[in-house]
């Protein structure tokens, strides 16, 4: 039901941001699409409306429940601008044809890419869409040129609402900046985006969600802006024990239960609520390589390399379709209780 809502919030957000902005008919087919896939997507139909670029996959956050940075098994490194560029001149055609947005996010900050404005650029040159901005505003950036672009949405990954508890889920994190520049965003929101601000549940905030909403409507947002997420544990399957243990002690109590994406025993044996794949997303990695998953986070599969081939062939190659009806079945050794 929290999913459903949270879809229906959605909707009704971004169905208000077209009415404001008074978008071409692009918008409303690619907003019509977006809600054929996530209903399709549940009968185990191949939609693909987005495709993750791995623009940077370096983080500044470190939030807590994000056991991979600290486990150093995650490798880590920033796309080129003129990689970039091949994957856009080999595929803008393509994405323009299928009505494809580009989502410029995987596994880091897209804002602490140097050549962040040069890409978005390069985008909208060649017509490729924008799907979503997500951030956690933890950049000295310039917010007014970030809202000059027309993403389809931007959300905001928020730790808290106050210096001590931000800083303490997302301890990379400089609260007076995120908020500043939050603020700044919804300033300069000239073309009426979708913003969401998105508090995910821990031990440490979880006392603060009540107040999410006055929090975001101070900043220059509505309480339609503000979002309480749910907590998972990605890829449990990889995690060693201790891993969990580190975890659990520092997201996991009884406050927040409710929120999470996953049920545990005693021993912290974890098993997802929803025993089925939710995050089948061509994902193009910052080396290049290919996956059928945003949320294979530790690059176990790899069909191809997007700075060679195109997009269109690989995604409608054998080899890809059995290797995603494989992930929609989670066949795969780490999408055990992937949640």
């Amino acid at each position: 039901m929290k999913t459903n809502n949270l879809f229906i919030k959605q909707l009704l957000l971004n169905l208000r941001a077209l009415r404001a902005s008074r978008k071409n008919i692009n918008k409303i087919i690619s907003l019509f699409l977006y809600a054929v896939r996530l209903i399709g997507r549940n009968f185990g139909f191949r939609f693909y409306d987005t495709v993750a670029i791995e623009i940077s996959n370096i983080c500044n956050a470190r939030c807590v429940w994000c056991w991979m940075y600290f486990s150093g098994k995650k490798d880590a490194g920033l796309m080129s601008l003129e990689n970039f560029k091949k994957i856009i001149d080999l595929n803008a055609g393509y994405f323009k044809r299928k009505n494809i947005t580009i989502l410029p996010y995987h596994r880091g900050e897209p804002l602490l890419h140097p050549c962040f404005f040069e890409m978005i650029d390069y985008c909208v040159k060649k017509g490729v869409g924008l799907r979503t901005l997500s951030t956690n505003l933890n950049v000295e950036i310039d917010i007014e040129r970030v809202m000059l672009y027309p993403y389809w949405s931007i959300w905001i990954t928020l730790g808290g609402i106050t210096k001590e508890v931000q800083e303490k889920v997302m301890p990379g994190t400089d609260f007076e900046l995120v908020k500043n520049n939050l603020h700044k965003m919804f300033l300069y929101n000239k073309l009426k985006i979708p913003i969401y601000v998105k508090m995910n549940p821990t031990k440490d905030n979880a006392h603060q969600i009540p107040k999410l909403a006055a929090f975001v409507k101070e900043l220059g947002g509505t309480e339609e802006n503000a979002i309480v997420g749910t907590t998972g544990f990605s890829l449990p399957a990889e995690a060693s024990e201790a891993e969990k243990e580190i975890f659990f002690k520092n997201v996991v109590s009884r406050d927040v239960e409710k929120y999470l994406r996953f049920t545990y025993d005693n021993s912290k044996k974890i098993t997802a609520k929803k025993q089925k794949c939710l995050f089948l997303m061509p994902t193009i990695k910052y080396n290049g390589m290919i996956s059928i998953c945003c949320h294979d986070q530790l690059s176990r599969i790899n069909i191809g390399n997007a700075f060679q081939v195109p997009l269109e062939k690989i995604l409608n190659s054998k080899e890809y379709k059995i290797i995603e009806t494989m992930g929609r079945k989670m066949a795969f050794p780490f999408c055990k209780n992937c949640n």
